[in-house]
């Protein structure tokens, strides 16, 4: 449904199921051509907001929502999304995902709280919405929620059920817990269990 002006869907003519609401004017969804969509549900309330799906990314099933204006999505190339629930929820912020990522099952990334909290002398807002970083070859494992202002840096793993709520600068590690902290340096991940990554063993 597109209900406004100057909106434009741009999904390569293979894909899944794609479900688009857009309430307000100059949004867009932009998908490379060899992008595979399962199952992807896009909601935007606002107006300037921007979705960008980049080469070879795979998607399973992904729900995605714009809350306010001129906010961005980015999905690096090559990624791929079992099941996660991105939430843009406040104008001005941004979610990025770099390249070669996957992101498990449970997963939710959020720039903002939705709703406000104030300070009750002041009565000025004390939780805006923060931009989220996510690096390249970044392994989002089952149920991990991001929230605003995080960052994760390249080459690392967030523990299933972890909650990162910082920005973490150190690549090639892993984090995990509630919140999230470094548990371990220097360590690379890779797709097969038995197998050193190909990225790493050619020089990449």
């Amino acid at each position: 449904m597109m209900d406004g002006a100057r909106n434009t869907c741009v999904c390569p003519p293979t894909t899944g199921r794609v479900t688009v609401t857009m309430r307000g004017n100059d949004n867009s969804l932009a998908a490379a051509a060899d992008v595979t969509i399962e199952d992807l549900r896009l909601e935007i309330d606002g107006s300037g907001n921007r979705l960008v799906i980049e080469d070879g990314v795979r998607i399973d099933s992904l729900k995605i929502w714009f809350q306010g204006n001129g906010s961005t999505c980015v999905i690096g190339q090559h990624t791929y999304i079992s099941s996660a629930h991105l939430v843009i929820a406040e104008s001005g912020t941004r979610i990025e995902i770099g390249a070669k990522c996957m992101v498990a099952s449970g997963v939710e990334i959020r720039t903002g709280d939705s709703h406000g909290i104030f300070d009750l002398t002041s009565r000025e807002r004390i939780n805006p919405g923060k931009d989220i970083r996510i690096g390249s070859r970044v392994w989002l494992a089952n149920g991990v929620l991001v929230l605003k202002g995080a960052a994760i840096p390249d080459d690392s793993v967030v523990g299933a059920r972890s909650v990162v709520t910082t920005h973490f600068s150190e690549p090639n590690a892993i984090y995990a817990g509630h919140p999230a902290r470094l548990v371990r340096s220097n360590i690379a991940w890779g797709w097969h269990l038995d197998r050193f990554p190909e990225f790493l063993s050619d020089g990449a």
